[in-house]
């Protein structure tokens, strides 16, 4: 049964070197390769009889332990070795079985603990992508409130943009009407003679000082001008309607000052005679007594110059008799009615 089994490798090594012998003739005979493929080709062929040389003498030392088999050498010690060995195995094999046994009680909590992990797990990411969800929506709606908002406060800005530029424009036009009126004043002052001195802020008031009549080198007291509920204005000093608008007021008013000049004059001096009480806007003066008013003097329009004087007695009293003069004055008539008192002969 050896020699059997030592004949088969003989036959498969003669096979071997057949093949080999016949590769080597084939060789030989393509002669007119292409040097490029013929290099490679002995390449290859170098590398595998190298191999083929290698497996040859491992062969070779197999059939020399095959023809000349001697007896098995036993290492020393061997029994030792295995017995120590087959001990170790049990110790290992028990330690294994132990291992395992430990695996397969704690295993099962274990995996009840995974499982448990990871619904835990699945109910969190449901509700983190719940709370994504919500939150999402929460973000939508204020972001969509911000640009609303955003929106108002660019048309709030647009139409402040647009009031302010219609400010402008009429601030632009006051403007415009102010240096024109201003112009216009500085015009009418030089031509009229009249000069608009303007209050202090918060004052609806206007202070003009006019100025003299032709001939007099005086010009007269300043009057205060005061808007009035219908529009027109009216003298805080001497009250005389002024109606608008104010250039051909302010033309009336002069000439009337220039009229009433003479008599501003002429009850100033008397007001300094005598006890009197002027009410300019009923043109009518007073004379009072110890008791009130003694007599009532009315000044007609246009006095001195084109009206009269009437006098008003109180009640009870006949009227007196008017002065001498075709026209008395008023100086004339309180000289008559207000006499200064005599002293009795002695």
């Amino acid at each position: 049964m050896a020699a059997a089994a030592a004949a088969a490798p003989l036959e498969r090594t003669r096979g071997v070197l057949v093949a080999l012998e016949a590769a080597l003739a084939l060789e030989e005979e393509d002669g007119d390769v292409p040097a490029p493929l013929l290099v490679e080709h002995l390449v290859d062929t170098r590398r595998k009889q190298k191999l083929l040389l290698a497996q040859l003498r491992v062969l070779q030392l197999l059939l020399g332990l095959v023809e000349n088999p001697g007896p098995p050498l036993a290492p020393p010690g061997l029994p030792e070795a295995v017995s120590e060995a087959r001990g170790r195995w049990q110790e290992l094999k028990s330690g294994y079985g132990g291992a395992v046994a430990a695996l397969g009680g704690a295993l099962p909590p274990a995996l009840a603990q995974i499982e448990t992990g990871q619904r835990l797990l699945q109910r969190l990411r449901g509700a983190l992508r719940g709370a994504q969800k919500r939150q999402k929506k929460e973000l939508e709606v204020k972001l969509k409130e911000a640009r609303g908002r955003r929106d108002q406060l660019q048309q709030r800005l647009e139409q402040r943009r647009r009031e302010r530029l219609g400010q402008q424009g009429a601030l632009r036009h006051q403007q415009r009407a102010a240096q024109r009126a201003e112009a216009g004043c500085r015009l009418y002052q030089v031509l009229a003679g009249v000069r608009v001195l303007l209050p202090p802020p918060g004052r609806p008031e206007l202070e003009l000082e006019l100025g003299p009549p032709p001939g007099l080198p005086d010009s007269l007291p300043s009057l205060r001008l005061c808007r009035s509920p219908g529009g027109g204005f009216d003298i805080q000093g001497p009250s005389l309607p002024l109606p608008p608008p104010l250039g051909p007021g302010l033309v009336e008013l002069q000439e009337r000052c220039w009229e009433g000049r003479p008599l501003w004059a002429e009850v100033e001096q008397l007001q300094r005679r005598f006890a009197l009480d002027w009410e300019p806007s009923l043109r009518c003066l007073r004379v009072l007594g110890g008791s009130g008013t003694l007599w009532m003097l009315e000044l007609e329009p246009g006095y001195p110059q084109r009206g009269g004087v009437r006098v008003l007695p109180p009640l009870g009293v006949a009227p007196p008799s008017p002065p001498p003069s075709a026209c008395p004055t008023l100086t004339q008539w309180l000289e008559l009615l207000v006499r200064p008192p005599q002293n009795p002969p002695k």
